[in-house]
């Protein structure tokens, strides 16, 4: 089932932006790859540099065991395991 998490699960969640206010609104209609693709990729290289030996498979483990579970709650075609939470990854990688 994919996605396999989500950096922007789209309307209803606020997120930090570099607009003038620091946030996109909860109402903002978008989502998307352009929006996740460079988030997730930042986390991807921020978990292996706090373990070098880690192998890449347990790195994806860890990105997706540390997400946070959103709505609807558990694995779904929408938001897969959850956001990704790039502090909970790198301590799990440590």
């Amino acid at each position: 089932m994919k996605p396999d998490v989500v950096a922007f699960p789209g309307p209803g969640l606020t997120l930090l932006s570099l607009t003038d206010a620091g946030y996109l609104s909860a109402s903002v209609q978008v989502q998307g790859n352009s929006f996740s693709g460079p988030q997730v990729a930042g986390v991807a290289a921020l978990v292996p540099s706090a373990s070098p030996s880690l192998p890449g498979w347990r790195a994806r483990e860890i990105i997706e065991s540390t997400a946070r579970d959103i709505t609807p709650a558990g694995k779904d075609p929408r938001t897969g395991r959850g956001l990704v939470d790039a502090w909970a990854a790198v301590t799990a990688a440590r």
